[in-house]
């Protein structure tokens, strides 16, 4: 069991360690504003020599920091364009939903809306949920352009309510659609390039790891070596010439940034590609006692990818 430490104790433990510390108020400044417990714990390990919690010759405080603000941005980065790739999917899901039920405009709150194959009782449960959330949501927002659909219908349309329902909700929603309308949904996410469409349940299993990432990434976890317990299902489009279909480990951050294309606009995709190599390249020069490739296998990501890859043109 670990005993609190003063910072004073904190810094003379590291530097007991081999970690060289130049600046001794500024370090202690940023564990005190990071925490000991996240900074030393989370990122040290990357400095640690072989099989030992000593520093390798040369490493100082400031590349722990730098690695550890690495991954902070890191998660920022994904955070921000999984909420425009959520986005991306609610709009397009509600916009195809409401286009199939043309003539029904709360045909969500319909049980025959849905698949024939899932139970009744959840379909039902999943519809009561949606009330639930749309009345309480509703009161907190000015809902007099609604109020056609609420005198004729007493609920708001789906493209009003999209949005208030969670990724994992709007997940169970698209896998509880017949069959022909979750097909025309996953097609919208086919690229241009590719040689078969996308079927829906590679878009429920990219949309599922999605989910969790951004939960990881809102509750602070390490990027760097996080993994998920399954695979994100293999589609050539993305895939190939970067990942083989062998490949026993498509678990990791970069399979997310591959999957993260289809759920992007062009321009959005170029921005998160291009401010990650360059958040990539800024830390490769930053650090100097460990090889930067080190920081990308931990991230699932090809060695040398931030010399081999090239930015995206964003279009105007």
């Amino acid at each position: 069991m670990e005993h609190f430490l003063a910072l004073e104790h904190q810094i003379t433990t590291l530097q007991k360690r081999g970690l060289s510390i130049t600046n001794v108020p500024k370090a202690e400044q940023y564990l005190l504003e990071n925490n000991y417990f996240n900074v030393i714990h989370g990122y040290s390990q990357y400095f640690f020599k072989f099989n030992s919690k000593h520093y390798l010759p040369g490493t100082t405080f400031d590349e722990v920091a730098h690695l550890h603000y690495f991954d902070k941005e890191l998660q920022s980065l994904l955070f921000k364009h999984i909420m425009d790739a959520e986005s991306h999917f609610k709009s397009i899901l509600a916009y195809h939903f409401a286009k199939y039920h043309e003539n029904t405009p709360i045909a969500y709150l319909n049980p025959n809306s849905y698949s024939g194959k899932i139970e009744p009782n959840e379909i039902n449960g999943m519809i009561k949920h949606i009330q639930r959330v749309t009345k309480h949501r509703m009161k907190d927002y000015d809902t007099s352009d609604l109020q056609p659909y609420y005198e004729a219908f007493n609920h708001p349309p789906i493209w009003a309510i999209i949005d208030y329902l969670t990724l994992g909700e709007v997940i169970q929603f698209y896998e509880y659609l017949p069959k022909r309308l979750r097909t025309t949904i996953a097609h919208q996410f086919t690229p241009e390039n590719a040689h078969e469409f996308i079927n829906y349940n590679i878009i429920v299993n990219y949309l599922q790891h999605i989910k969790l990432i951004r939960n990881a990434v809102a509750h602070n976890y390490r990027m760097l070596d996080f993994s998920y317990d399954t695979n994100l299902a293999f589609y050539s489009a993305i895939y190939d010439g970067k990942v083989s279909k062998n490949c026993k480990n498509r678990n990791k951050v970069y399979h997310i940034y591959l999957v993260l294309e289809l759920f992007l606009t062009e321009n959005q995709y170029a921005q998160f590609h291009n401010t990650l190599l360059k958040r990539i390249k800024n830390l490769d020069n930053k650090i100097t006692v460990i090889p930067v490739n080190n920081i990308l296998q931990s991230l699932g990501f090809p060695d040398d990818w931030h010399l081999t890859t090239k930015k995206i043109e964003q279009k105007g």
